[in-house]
């Protein structure tokens, strides 16, 4: 399984929704949401965390993610069963929408390594 955790523009996810029809597939919906520009807060305002305190967790700090992070690769740190990931807010984020994004990896994309 490939994770990613991507950021978008809160106004650009409803325009893009507002488009498509309410009965829309998944498939669909995604292939919408990938038009859309990934675009993270400000420096300083999140701390993302994927299962801490387990051998494979990490923690994401503020200095670490800004406007220029474009997708978190979060799939090193995804085990099996259980998975805990925190979105910690520390300032103001209604103006933009996180996606957690899930596939299934195919063999053949194992050799290639991660995507962005």
């Amino acid at each position: 399984i490939a994770v990613r955790l991507v950021c978008l523009p809160t106004a650009s996810v409803e325009e893009t929704y507002k488009q498509l029809d309410p009965a829309a597939s998944v498939e669909v919906v995604t292939d919408a949401m990938r038009s859309v520009k990934p675009e993270w807060p400000p420096k300083g305002k999140i701390i993302v965390e994927v299962n801490p305190g387990a051998k494979v967790g990490r923690s994401w700090l503020p200095q670490e993610l800004n406007p220029a992070t474009s997708i978190l690769e979060l799939t090193a740190h995804i085990q099996p069963g259980q998975n805990n990931i925190r979105l910690i807010h520390l300032g103001d984020l209604s103006t933009h929408t996180f996606l957690l994004h899930a596939t299934e990896v195919q063999p053949s994309s194992l050799l290639a390594g991660p995507t962005p």
